[in-house]
């Protein structure tokens, strides 16, 4: 399963998400004060030393030398890019296009490992290579285990989370890759949500907050809408159980919980608020020291950054602090 490839639609789906996040960063700027609806392998990506004002378009992308070096560094470090010259391609193209271009040549010619680099709570920067193989055999994993929770097919993924983050990328990217099934993402998949247009058979893809505002906004969901979310302290899990009870007052399927992190992507899911999670097939507890686990797959362990309440070796609660 390992040969999955990254179509064209969604390696840009990716690299957009993670050039508005870095320039989201570098500009300090709101969630949702980079306007990426327009974008698409045409947008031209100005230097604002170089770009007039008759070049410029309403959905081009202007940065400045720094934030292009920036934005070079972090799709290189993102998609692995090891080959010559790589950097200086980037550097020299002029659309997200050729940026695609690019990074689909890299991949078929080098690693397709995905690394994120990330701050963290202690605020230096760490870099998380993930192999290519894990995260493959996880999306396959999820796209039973969905299926299974749903009691039905998955038709379509409604994306509300950043598709370049580990959660982003294994079930906005690649789980519709491996189903070959259509994504809706970014503000037209939340349009569409607070439109009542969802449908059976979607699987939205959101977080603790999204979720909090849709169950205080009593939004009826169509039958068979399946609802996933991240898991994490003061989350839907752990501090505001009744969302999930709220929402499938309004008709929510399920709620399927994602346990995991940046450095080790899923290690545990369950479905809504009663259940423990359980372990994913790849992880094993260390029988000597309930704080470790264990990757089969890659023969590493892990130290959790929070405290486990284990009901048995597969099965466990996140406690709070």
């Amino acid at each position: 399963m390992s040969i999955l490839v990254l179509s064209r639609p969604r390696l840009l789906d990716v690299t957009t998400s993670l050039i508005a996040d870095e320039l989201k960063t570098l500009r300090r700027l709101g969630d949702h004060e980079i306007d990426t609806a327009g974008w698409n392998e045409k947008t031209r990506i100005h230097d604002l030393a170089e770009a007039s004002a008759i070049q410029r378009k309403p959905h081009s992308l202007e940065v400045d030398f720094g934030e292009m070096v920036a934005l070079v560094a972090q799709v290189n470090t993102y998609f692995q890019l090891t080959g010559d010259g790589v950097e200086d391609s980037l550097l020299r193209s002029k659309t997200l296009g050729e940026w695609v271009d690019l990074i689909a040549v890299a991949r078929g010619s080098g690693t397709c490992n995905i690394a994120l680099n990330t701050s963290g709570n202690t605020k230096a920067l760490k870099v998380y290579v993930h192999q290519w193989h894990d995260l493959v055999e996880e999306t396959a994993y999820f796209a039973q285990y969905l299926e299974d929770v749903l009691d039905d097919r998955v038709t379509r993924i409604v994306a509300l989370a950043p598709r370049h983050s580990i959660y982003g990328l294994i079930f906005s990217v690649l789980l519709p890759e491996f189903r070959n099934v259509p994504v809706v993402s970014g503000d037209s998949a939340l349009a569409m949500v607070r439109a009542r247009k969802l449908q059976a058979g979607d699987v939205v893809v959101g977080d603790p907050l999204i979720w909090r505002q849709l169950s205080r906004q009593r939004l009826a969901f169509p039958n068979k809408v399946l609802g996933l979310t991240t898991a994490a302290l003061n989350s839907i899990g752990l501090a505001e159980a009744d969302v999930a009870g709220q929402l499938r007052q309004q008709n929510l399927s399920a709620m399927v919980e994602i346990y995991g992190s940046d450095e080790t992507a899923g290690i545990g899911a369950r479905i809504d608020t009663d259940e423990c999670f359980r372990l994913l097939p790849r992880w094993r507890r260390e029988d000597s020291y309930e704080a470790i686990l264990r990757d089969d797959q890659q023969g590493r362990r892990y130290s959790l950054a929070e405290t486990l309440d284990w009901l048995d070796h597969r099965r466990f609660s996140p406690l709070m602090a």
